[in-house]
């Protein structure tokens, strides 16, 4: 549950520093990335998603593996099947049918990544997908993180 009404729509502050990005090789750009700061030891970060989807009344965000966001088709929609072939008995098989989709993309942040803010370490933790669709803001989909922090210096 949000504790605050400024959670609901990205913050106006930049300044976040990748320290320790769990899943990469290289440090992500996070130049892009708003916060929040709700309370002196939890940031709310809202990651911008550079996709193609529309927005929610045409799209269904579903969170992946790690780092992947699905944007399915809303109403879902059966893609027939592509190909048919045959195994080395003679069976007819079809290749496999699954949703439309308008996209797929990667996050740059995941759970338990250390990124710097203010000089203060912080925890990244789980996030979701939103939409905001505020007067201040552009129309697009974000990830909104809450992150937690692990050293004050």
């Amino acid at each position: 549950m949000r504790s605050s009404s400024s959670e609901s729509r990205p913050g106006n502050m930049r300044g976040l520093k990748p320290s320790i990005i769990q899943y990469s090789t290289e440090l992500p750009n996070l130049d892009d990335c708003l916060v929040e700061r709700p309370k002196p030891f939890r940031l709310v970060i809202w990651e911008p998603i550079l996709t193609r989807a529309p927005g929610p009344s045409r799209a269904q965000p579903y969170c992946c593996y790690i780092k992947t966001i699905i944007f399915y088709h809303r109403p879902y929609i059966v893609r027939p099947f592509k190909t048919f072939w045959r195994d080395h008995s003679g069976k007819l098989h079809a290749s496999s049918s699954g949703y439309e989709q308008w996209d797929q993309v990667e996050t740059r942040l995941t759970c338990d990544d250390v990124i710097i803010f203010e000089h203060e370490r912080f925890s990244v933790g789980l996030g979701e997908v939103v939409w905001v669709n505020a007067p201040a803001e552009p129309r697009r989909w974000y990830m909104r993180r809450d992150a937690r922090r692990v050293e004050k210096r």
